[in-house]
């Protein structure tokens, strides 16, 4: 697997959090179309589900729980340097 892309993961982590698409993308300023778009092009490169989406939103698989926590511990390692 090459490096992942920040954009995606971006989008992916705030989706994450906020439960939804459309949370996360008023969050990133960006259209909700662009942030699915990113989070299915990381699903892509991980070969792996990342994101159960249903009528209330979305939350993190098991495999995207594993990702999720290991970003959010490069991001606090980064804030740490």
């Amino acid at each position: 697997m090459n490096a992942l892309d920040p954009r995606q993961t971006d989008c992916f982590i705030a989706a994450s959090q906020t439960g939804a698409i459309r949370a996360a993308a008023e969050q990133l300023g960006l259209e909700p179309s662009t942030v699915s778009r990113n989070i299915s092009a990381l699903e892509m490169a991980t070969a792996m589900t990342l994101l159960e989406r249903g009528r209330h939103g979305v939350r993190p698989t098991e495999a995207g729980a594993l990702l999720l926590d290991y970003l959010q511990k490069q991001v606090m390692g980064l804030e740490v340097l």
